[in-house]
């Protein structure tokens, strides 16, 4: 260290220090390098806006006009429509029971997780509604087949034909006893 070096900061450059390289910043990419040198596509940003205005756009559309949007229409008459309680049992079956508290059935089996995961979800729905299990629910068939259980506290009707025919039948032999076929 030379007698001129002693008044210079740590971070300030001395003589002895090499000079960054020309041809390459601070960040370590070379200038000349293809990919640094060029601006980003315009063309790609523009489709890209377009995609992102078009998505709201048709977002939007649907929303307001209900495009898209599938309702079950029921016009047919119920052919039977019973009022049943739900509880849980320890092993893993469900009881079933009217609205007097007479048990109809006690499922157990593949048949118990669907009704539970259907009951599951629905209660979520009571809780968030501020609604407690004391309501029950009613299961109705109709004659052109559709199945479906409302839940009156919530407002909420689960139609049970779109889970597929097994599960389908796990609540239509709640409400016809003996018969499990579609």
């Amino acid at each position: 260290m030379t007698t001129s070096d002693l008044g210079r900061q740590p971070s300030e450059p001395t003589g002895n220090m090499a000079k960054p390289q020309i041809g390459h910043p601070v960040g370590g990419h070379p200038v000349g390098d293809s990919f640094f040198d060029r601006p980003f596509p315009r063309p790609a940003l523009y489709a890209a806006g377009a995609l992102i205005g078009f998505s709201i756009l048709f977002a939007g559309i649907a929303a307001q006009t209900g495009l898209g949007k599938e309702e079950v229409v029921v016009e047919s008459e119920i052919v039977r429509s019973q009022t049943l309680t739900f509880a849980d049992r320890e092993d893993g079956a469900v009881i079933v029971a009217t609205a007097d508290g007479d048990i109809l059935k006690v499922v157990q089996g593949d048949a118990s997780g669907f009704i539970r995961g259907v009951l599951r979800s629905l209660a979520r729905a009571r809780a968030a509604q501020g609604h407690g299990p004391e309501k029950p629910f009613t299961l109705t068939l109709w004659a052109d087949g559709h199945l479906a259980l409302d839940d009156h506290a919530t407002g909420q009707r689960t139609y049970l034909n779109g889970f597929g025919p097994t599960n389908y039948q796990a609540f239509q032999s709640l409400i016809i006893p003996g018969e499990a076929k579609k």
